[in-house]
C-alpha cells in the first residue's frame, strides 16, 4: 500500500445517483455499446502511438512536499513518476533536449498536483478517507446548526454530544 497513492472513493449522493443513472441507462438499452467499443479502441490506438522516452524535469529541485507526510521519500518518488507519465502522455507537445529526452513543463507538474492533491493530503492526514468524510460532514452539520440557532460552534457541538450521551443512557 505504501508504494501507491490512496485514492478516496467518491461516496457522495451525487456520485451514487450518476452511477445508478448509468446502470439504469445500460439496463434500458439506451447506451450505445458500439460507440463505447469505438471509444475504447480509439484510446488504445492513441496509447499505441506513444513512444518510450526518458524524461527530465527541470523543476524537480523546486518541489517541496509537506514534511508531515508519511513516508515522504516514497511520496516524492511517486509524484516525480507521475509527472514523468504526464510528460510522456503529452510527448507530441513537449520539447526534447539534445539527448532526445522529453522535458517536463510546469503544466505537467500542475496536472500531477491537481490529480494527486487529495492523495497527497491523505498521506498527510491522520484520518483515513471514510473518517475524514464523516468528520467533514459533522463539521458542516455543527456549523449549520450553530448558525441556525445563533450559537458558537463549540457550544453547539457540546450540546449535540450531551444529547447523544442522554440517548445512549
Amino acid at each position: 500500500m505504501s508504494r501507491s497513492f490512496l485514492i478516496a472513493v467518491d461516496e457522495s449522493k451525487e456520485q451514487t445517483q450518476r452511477i445508478i443513472q448509468y446502470q439504469n441507462e445500460v439496463a434500458a438499452g439506451n447506451i450505445n455499446r458500439d460507440e463505447q467499443k469505438n471509444i475504447v479502441t480509439f484510446v488504445q490506438n492513441c496509447m499505441r502511438l506513444l513512444k518510450p522516452y526518458d524524461v527530465i524535469n527541470p523543476y524537480a529541485n523546486k518541489i517541496k512536499l509537506p514534511e508531515e507526510a508519511h513516508k515522504i521519500r516514497r511520496l516524492n518518488e511517486l509524484y516525480q513518476s507521475f509527472v514523468r507519465q504526464i510528460t510522456i502522455l503529452n510527448q507530441y507537445q513537449r520539447k526534447q533536449d539534445k539527448q532526445g529526452r522529453l522535458i517536463s513543463e510546469k503544466q505537467d507538474l500542475q496536472i500531477a498536483c491537481d490529480i494527486l492533491f487529495e492523495s497527497i493530503v491523505l498521506k498527510v492526514d491522520e484520518l483515513d478517507g471514510s473518517l475524514r468524510q464523516f468528520y467533514e460532514k459533522m463539521k458542516s452539520y455543527v456549523r449549520a446548526k450553530a448558525q441556525k440557532e445563533g450559537k458558537q460552534e463549540k457550544k453547539t457541538l457540546t450540546l449535540i454530544v450531551l444529547k447523544s450521551e442522554k440517548l445512549q443512557a
